[in-house]
């Protein structure tokens, strides 16, 4: 179950984001402020702690339905965020714009789980498995700030664009648990999810302040009308109790070369540190992700921009993800007795990925997932000036999929529709 407040009043030209309650105000001519707030509650029911076993006692595919559900009946993750935001923007006579962006929210959890996390079950018995009991509850405070200046700039008889800023955070996570064991399941296959809960009793946990603050400096230069070069730099600093980085430098380099109208080749290399918001099973905040990304690639604009084809990647950063990407997306709108409504449609396609997993015989085993083909489906029906409706459809074939993590995997999202209003000021 998940509750969602929102309103919008935006003053014209400005943009609302889904999920907030913002208002703007012009201070001056050339000086806007906009501050806004947004509350969300989430309270399902159910929770899984992990994902199904790869493998089964005999070395096997461990296959099972798609609604199959590892956790007990009274399992729950409840979260919520609060957040409180705004942005102070000024703009120049040169065309320059300098933008402030503040940020307060608070992220919490309170999760009481009883899920099957780990073993091989055996298909003859559906023995082997475990049901983990834990309880955990804490809150994320977060303060973000972010400023930077950004304009055109001439050089060697042409216009380029330049961005200079910097921004600093502080998250504090607080928490308590209980880890509370694990419990053998009788057979895995005939589970139910009927399990008594644990009466807990969680003890205090150690607090984690995070800190990070950083430069950057980004250009955009028009080396030729069909050929730009972009290049950058942000210099971050990182810190937390267990972990310290000082004055991380992470490049950027791409080209675009325009082929004509429509298509266009690019390429770019960067380092990658990037701090987490996600966090374990605990609710302790996942260190930076480090490395370093290559990409070459096709990029296509048709029919308006409209429809996009990116892109194969160059170096693989990660088994889990996707070496190559394809997708294809297109739009359509009617005219005559059905003006108004546009109808769309499109593909995405990922090549193989892969992981080595726990296996009951060779202790570690290569497992590969293999690619698969998404079809989805729109359709968009503008209403009035003001009121437009929206129907999708994701995974219009239905397709099998799934995904794997540690020795985990799990099944990919059916076919699903939704419908929305919406509503413009």
């Amino acid at each position: 179950m998940a509750e969602q407040h929102r309103t919008a009043r935006v003053r014209p030209g400005l943009q609302g984001v889904p999920g907030d309650s913002a208002q703007a105000a012009d201070l001056a001519q050339d000086t806007l402020l906009a501050v806004g707030a947004d509350y969300q509650n989430n309270d399902p029911k159910g929770s899984t702690w992990g994902g199904i076993p790869v493998y089964d006692s005999n070395g096997d595919f461990n296959k099972t339905s798609r609604s199959f559900n590892l956790a007990a009946r009274w399992s729950s993750w409840e979260q919520y965020t609060r957040t409180a935001f705004a942005t102070l923007e000024h703009y120049f006579d040169n065309d320059w714009v300098a933008k402030l962006k503040l940020n307060h929210q608070i992220n919490g959890y309170d999760n009481r789980m009883g899920s099957i996390g780990s073993g091989f079950p055996d298909p003859a018995t559906g023995a082997g498995t475990s049901l983990w009991l834990g309880s955990y509850a804490g809150k994320t405070v977060s303060n973000a700030a972010d400023l930077y200046t950004s304009g055109p700039f001439s050089l060697f008889g042409r216009k380029h664009e330049l961005v200079v800023g910097g921004s600093t955070s502080r998250l504090k996570w607080t928490n308590e648990g209980q880890w509370a064991g694990a419990t053998a399941i009788a057979d895995f296959y005939e589970w139910n999810g009927s399990h008594p809960e644990p009466n807990w009793s969680r003890t205090k946990g150690k607090d984690e302040t995070t800190r990070e603050q950083g430069f950057y400096l980004a250009t955009r230069l028009n080396l030729r009308d069909d050929l730009k070069l972009l290049v950058g730099s942000r210099v971050a600093d990182y810190e937390k109790e267990d972990l310290k980085k000082s004055e991380v430098v992470v490049p950027y380099l791409g080209v675009v070369y325009d082929l004509n109208r429509q298509l266009s080749l690019y390429g770019s290399h960067t380092s990658i540190f990037k701090p987490q918001s996600a966090q374990n099973e605990q609710g302790r905040t996942l260190d930076p992700l480090e490395g370093n990304n290559t990409e070459i690639g096709l990029k296509g604009a048709f029919f308006g921009g409209r429809q996009q084809k990116p892109r194969l990647n160059g170096e693989r950063v990660s088994t889990l993800a996707p070496e190559k990407q394809f997708s294809l997306y297109t739009s359509y709108k009617l005219s005559g007795k059905l003006r108004g409504l546009t109808l769309g449609g499109g593909a995405r396609w990922q090549d193989d990925t892969w992981s080595r997993v726990n296996h009951p015989a060779l202790g570690k085993a290569k497992h590969i997932v293999e690619g698969y083909w998404l079809v989805d489906a729109t359709a968009h029906y503008q209403i009035n000036r003001h009121m437009s409706a929206m129907l999708a459809i994701n995974n219009l074939l239905d397709e099998k999929y799934y995904t794997i993590f540690d020795s985990n995997y799990s099944w990919g999202e059916p076919r699903s529709t939704s419908i929305s209003l919406k509503y413009a000021f």
